[in-house]
């Protein structure tokens, strides 16, 4: 029953109160409309139209929209004109609807190191997908990526949808705590206008709904013109891994289109870290200096610890071991590749030139090289990762290494900690003849000959 839209709207025609507060709290959607329904009413619409002032002030309070209108465009408001009870409540909405945080049922609001107004996440594309029940558009060149890529040029359109509302779901890949949301919007009709916040523990719901916000027409006179001005909207107190955004409405466009999304919040396993090696003491000062996601401890360097500790050694200490956990922990090795790939010819007994091996983002792992056909080599075979802030990548260099004797020889770079982690050269290194008399040019290419032909 809680997957069926019809079953609030017979909550609402019966007069159950009870029901429809159990459907709501469980996160059905107070502004939801279904498609074989003619008169294209909200469940709003119906409370007003039955006259059920308690109704009303419950669909309020779960984000019913005023600026809906039915087949006849009529307004709420345009129904409450009969019954003065009803008028009053819908004069207050502002008020009520204000509430809306301190009445939600199921969201896990932050009881402690509660901020008004936490830094503005890194936003990331892994937090969004094209599935379908991830994000309502369903096109892949037209999808919520638009909203977290950083590019001022693209934006996400959305076709208004009669049966359902859309929607777009941000999955943090673990609890964030969420203190506000960023919309970066334009001033066409088809910007974004109300919108709604929900949590659930699972994609699969049930929703629950945090806050309805409206947002305004602000920035370029089109959406497709560029980016357009930020329009921030604060007082929440989430810990979620997902957070849902409802299109409620538009500001009478055809379609609904804006052009980013940020969040403003706080990895949560930060704030456990600290807690961890108990340094919530220096919590403020994380914050203060951007911290706020676990991931950007790696670019933590001594000049910030030192900084953040304010000479203290024994925190110190205890900031740089965090940092090692967090970094072990967080930047865990998956995949490994060459940058800079060995070269394919080489004089036998000479050093080969530099190649590199490249990681995940952070990893410091000890990479080790191995080779098939069993030659002789010197040189220094295990290099650790280093996380380079410029490419986002970790890289282990190579060089100074020697092969012998001629032959052909496959590189392969592993993981120490995890040699099932490796990768290999696509085609072998060919170790030739060193000519040190130019007479025996003729030699040397017969037996570079014979080499590539084996």
């Amino acid at each position: 029953m809680l997957r069926s839209i019809r079953s609030l709207f017979e909550a609402i025609r019966c007069k159950d109160l009870e029901v429809a507060r159990l459907l709501l709290e469980a996160g059905m959607s107070a502004t939801v409309t279904y498609a074989d329904d003619e008169s294209g009413e909200t469940p709003l619409h119906i409370a007003i139209r039955t006259n059920q002032p308690d109704m009303v002030r419950l669909l309020l309070q779960h984000g019913a929209s005023l600026d809906k209108v039915n087949s006849n465009k009529q307004r709420p408001s345009d129904l409450a004109i009969p019954f003065p009870a009803i008028q009053t409540i819908l004069k207050n909405c502002d008020e009520i609807q204000a509430f809306v945080p301190t009445i939600t049922y199921g969201t896990k609001i932050v009881a402690d190191h509660t901020c008004a107004d936490w830094p503005l996440l890194h936003s990331k594309l892994a937090w969004c997908s094209t599935e379908p029940n991830m994000c309502s558009t369903k096109s892949n060149s037209n999808n919520a990526y638009a909203l977290v890529d950083g590019n001022d040029k693209t934006y996400l359109e959305m076709t208004m949808r009669h049966d359902a509302s859309n929607f777009i779901v941000f999955d943090f890949g673990r609890d964030f705590l969420i203190s506000g949301i960023r919309i970066c919007g334009n001033s066409s009709p088809n910007m974004l206008k109300e919108f709604t916040l929900e949590t659930a523990d699972s994609v699969d719901g049930p929703w629950t709904i945090c806050r309805v916000f409206t947002a305004e027409q602000k920035g370029m006179d089109s959406y497709n013109a560029g980016r357009g001005d930020n329009q921030d909207f604060k007082g929440l107190k989430i810990k979620s891994r997902l957070i849902k955004l409802v299109v409620n409405s538009n500001h009478g466009g055809y379609s609904t289109c804006w052009n980013g999304i940020g969040f403003f919040g706080l990895d949560s396993k930060l704030r456990d870290l600290l807690k961890q090696f108990q340094l919530m003491h220096r919590f403020n000062d994380f914050i203060n200096m951007g911290f706020v996601q676990v991931k950007d401890l790696w670019m933590v360097n001594d000049a910030d610890v030192k900084r953040l500790c304010r000479g203290n050694a024994q925190d110190v200490a205890k900031v740089t071991e965090a940092l090692k956990a967090a970094r072990i922990e967080e930047n865990r090795l998956t995949s490994l590749d060459f940058g800079v790939a060995p070269i394919r010819f080489h004089p036998e007994g000479k050093r080969l030139p530099e190649f590199t091996v490249i990681g995940d983002a952070g990893c410091e792992d000890e990479i080790s090289l191995a080779f098939q056909g069993d030659p002789d080599v010197e040189g220094v075979l295990t290099k650790r990762l280093v996380p380079d802030l410029k490419s986002g990548r970790s890289i282990a260099s190579f060089n100074g290494i020697s092969l012998s004797p001629v032959g052909n020889y496959v590189i392969e770079a592993y993981s120490v900690a995890c040699p099932e982690i490796f990768v290999h050269t696509s085609e072998p290194t060919s170790i030739v003849f060193f000519m040190k008399d130019k007479g025996n040019v003729n030699d040397t290419f017969s037996e570079l000959d014979s080499i590539l032909n084996l």
